[in-house]
């Protein structure tokens, strides 16, 4: 897997960070920041990455290759809702 990211492109603001029902040590992490496209333009976005581990940190969880960036998230059908929730909650919070 590539953990590889350059972190000018995603400045991250907020997350929550939910337990996968399946496989040890697997997460979703609901990324909410800037997100810089190939424009150069900054938009806000709402993103989900899987992360093999649980650091809070961004810049920790990149650096200790905890976030996968080649793939993406793979949302089981028995986690869809509790990640679409917590979508919703930090777009509502951040779409102020």
């Amino acid at each position: 897997m590539n953990y590889k990211n350059d972190l000018k492109v995603h400045n991250e603001w907020d997350r929550k960070i939910l337990k996968s029902s399946e496989g040890k040590d697997r997460y979703y992490r609901v990324f909410v920041g800037d997100v810089t496209w190939n424009d150069g333009i900054e938009r806000l976005a709402c993103i989900v990455f899987i992360q093999h581990g649980n650091s809070e940190d961004w810049k920790t969880a990149c650096k200790n290759r905890e976030i996968v960036f080649d793939n993406p998230a793979h949302i089981l059908f028995q986690d869809y809702e509790m990640v679409d929730k917590a979508c919703k909650d930090l777009i509502a919070r951040y779409s102020k």
